[in-house]
């Protein structure tokens, strides 16, 4: 579902995973995203068209304008300075 709505963007996507495992098990599906995390943060593609990002690191990217922002484990509370976006959907398994 997630990679269908990411397709279907009209502009850029934000991923947001609470923690590293999350942000490696979802960069294999989303090869083409940069990821923005701890040992990630000095290589972010600012013109990438997608984004997967761990919550503390979210706000690195507070300055990009995003479509889509998909927020994985989203009984978990937003974090704080996360972008805003026209679409936001929470995923909980």
């Amino acid at each position: 579902v997630m990679r269908e709505i990411a397709n279907r963007a009209k502009g850029k996507v934000l991923m947001l995973v609470p923690s590293l495992v999350l942000l490696h098990q979802h960069a294999k599906l989303f090869p083409d995203f940069c990821l923005v995390g701890t040992g990630y943060n000095d290589k972010i593609r600012w013109d990438s068209a997608g984004f997967i990002a761990v919550y503390p690191s979210a706000q690195l990217l507070r300055n990009v304008s995003f479509s889509d922002i998909l927020m994985d484990e989203g009984h978990h509370r937003m974090p704080q300075d996360v972008p805003t976006a026209e679409n936001t959907y929470l995923f909980s398994a």
